[in-house]
């Protein structure tokens, strides 16, 4: 936990939310990676250029923060794939593939 006070703020905490987590960034990636093993393959076979991304998503509920990790698959022919996980599940809640 980190706390600063500054002119522009009042006195902030900072809280690590991703240490209350039952899923890690590296499961997360083992997660991802074995639903979209497919788009992965099938990029990787043809030649294809593509880049991964894993990141840390949030959206507000009921007053309350809800933490996701969404994995992305962007392709050199611009077709991109997706997945979000549940944080504390590790549960798919969200798959695209090629949009």
């Amino acid at each position: 936990m980190v706390k600063f006070n500054s002119n522009k703020f009042t006195d902030t905490t900072l809280e690590c939310q991703s240490s209350k987590w039952q899923i890690d960034s590296s499961s997360a990636l083992e997660i991802a990676s074995k639903c979209l093993q497919n788009v992965l393959k099938d990029n990787s076979k043809n030649g294809k250029d593509f880049e991964c991304y894993l990141r840390i998503a949030h959206n507000v509920q009921n007053n309350e923060m809800l933490y996701f990790w969404t994995f992305s698959v962007k392709t050199s022919d611009l077709k991109n794939s997706s997945v979000v996980i549940d944080v504390n599940s590790g549960e798919i809640l969200v798959k695209r593939i090629g949009v």
